[in-house]
């Protein structure tokens, strides 16, 4: 495919077009490359305050890399990988467990993300705070106090320097 006007020698395809020539003539995604992709994917441990979006980042961009590659993936190969991911997270348990009660009309890579985004809600609305998550706002808190401090004791330094030069003027 040209990518430049025989006669004007400007480009006359469309951004998609012209990187899918360049893919085309010069990318090379391997069989290798997919299946180590999505190994590491799988191995991936969800955080439980991590954005439960973030998993579905991940999962787009291994099947980009599979549609670069001339194999895209299906709704039922999304979730077959993100499930596994999900069942690694024990906040989904129940979340697992209802997905799977669901007739296969409504098993849709759509239906798995708000599903499992509504679940992550569900338990940051009902779940205690996290411990890591107090000790980030106790961090916090001593780093307040620490800077409370700290300027309280400037202020007391200043002061008594300024009083020491009000003394010595004689005001």
């Amino acid at each position: 495919m040209p990518l430049l006007h025989d006669d004007t020698e400007t480009i006359k395809s469309s951004i998609r077009e012209i990187f899918k020539y360049l893919f085309d003539t010069y990318g090379n995604i391997t069989d290798q490359m997919i299946h180590e992709e999505r190994a590491t994917l799988l191995q991936h441990q969800y955080i439980h305050d991590e954005p439960v979006a973030n998993i579905f980042s991940k999962i787009h961009k291994n099947t980009t890399l599979a549609e670069a590659h001339g194999t895209p993936e299906t709704d039922p190969q999304f979730i077959s990988i993100g499930k596994p991911i999900h069942s690694n997270a024990h906040i989904f348990t129940d979340a697992i467990e209802k997905w799977n009660d669901k007739p296969d009309t409504d098993k849709t890579w759509n239906n798995f993300k708000k599903h499992f985004t509504a679940a992550q809600i569900n338990y940051k609305v009902l779940a205690p705070p996290i411990p890591h998550q107090l000790l980030r706002y106790l961090v916090y808190g001593v780093r307040v106090l620490v800077t409370m401090l700290v300027l309280r004791l400037f202020w007391r330094s200043f002061t008594v320097m300024i009083r020491a030069e009000v003394s010595e003027v004689g005001c």
